[in-house]
C-alpha cells in the first residue's frame, strides 16, 4: 500500500481508508479536502490506466481490513474490543473506534 495525503490508503476491494485511527478528522475537512483529493486520484487513475492498466497507480496491493460504517462493522468492531479485553465489555473503547472510523467506498467520493 502506498500512503497518500494524511494517511489516505486504497484497497482493492474499492476501499479506502482516510486515515488511522488515531487522528480525527471533522466532516468538513472530508468534505473540502479529502473528496476533491480523491476524486483527482481517480481521475489520474483512469489516465493512466489507458496507457497500462496493469497496476493500480493509487498503491491499492490488498483488500481493506474493515468495510464502511454499518451495522455489522460496529458488531465486528464491538467484538474486537471484547476479545482483546474484558474490560471492553461495555463497549468503552468502541465509541472511539466508531468515531474514528474512515473506511469507505471509493464510488462514494465519487458519485458524491
Amino acid at each position: 500500500m502506498t500512503d497518500h495525503f494524511h494517511a489516505l490508503k486504497y484497497y482493492t476491494n474499492g476501499m479506502v481508508s482516510l486515515s488511522d485511527e488515531g487522528y480525527e478528522i471533522k466532516k468538513e475537512v472530508i468534505e473540502y479536502f479529502y473528496k476533491p483529493y480523491i476524486r483527482l486520484l481517480e481521475t489520474v487513475k483512469k489516465e493512466i490506466n489507458k496507457i497500462d492498466d496493469s497496476f493500480d497507480p493509487n498503491g491499492a496491493n490488498s483488500h481493506a481490513p474493515y468495510d464502511e460504517l454499518g451495522f455489522s462493522m460496529i458488531k465486528k468492531i464491538y467484538l474486537e474490543g471484547v476479545k482483546s479485553s474484558k474490560k471492553n465489555i461495555f463497549g468503552i473503547k468502541v465509541i472511539k473506534r466508531i468515531k474514528h472510523h474512515y473506511f469507505y467506498r471509493v464510488s462514494k467520493f465519487i458519485n458524491a
